[in-house]
């Protein structure tokens, strides 16, 4: 298990001492989601412009939002993360097309570690679930452009912010 972490980047050596989990790399996590836009991009359009089953399409989006929601009012960390990973692997489901799963799936852990950082500091989970139901309106709307744009931009806007997060707080750790 060690050596499977190791090689995810989620466990590093720390000499003599072990092994320690690995502090997040805002540069590497900054190009985790970058890859991510352009997967959720393809997701998104892919699912606005292919899926037939609105109904139960809107049903799961409707569970999502209700667990977002109820995450929320909650502030579990725990929830508001799982419901944000509920969002976007619906999507890469919708989208029918296995790669996007398979592709996202080896960035997962990373994603989880830096959404719980922001979720952490209290910081916009409000304007998270505004994103998400944007980029499901879309998608649900047959906007096959505009749910990729939303997509897109909602995952390279947190790769951002995050990074930004990331580098102050190294910047003040080094200052210290």
């Amino acid at each position: 298990a060690l050596i499977l972490l190791k090689r995810e980047g989620l466990v590093v050596e720390r000499g003599r001492k072990g092994q320690m989990v690995a502090p997040i790399d805002p540069d590497k996590l900054r190009a985790i989601y970058q890859v991510r836009g352009g997967l959720d991009r393809l997701a998104a359009r892919l699912s606005a412009s292919q899926f037939t089953d609105i109904k139960n399409a809107k049903k799961r989006f409707s569970a999502i939002f209700k667990a977002g929601e109820k995450a929320v009012k909650s502030i579990s960390i725990n929830q508001l993360v799982n419901a944000d990973v509920a969002f976007h692997k619906f999507l890469h489901e919708l989208s029918g097309n296995a790669e996007i799963l398979t592709t996202a799936e080896t960035s997962w852990p990373h994603m989880v570690r830096s959404m719980r950082a922001v979720l952490e500091t209290g910081a916009g989970e409000a304007s998270i679930w505004a994103e998400h139901k944007a980029i499901s309106d879309a998608v649900i709307n047959g906007d096959a452009e505009l749910a990729g744009a939303l997509a897109e931009q909602h995952a390279e806007a947190a790769g951002e912010e995050t990074y930004q997060r990331l580098k102050r707080h190294e910047d003040n750790n080094a200052a210290a």
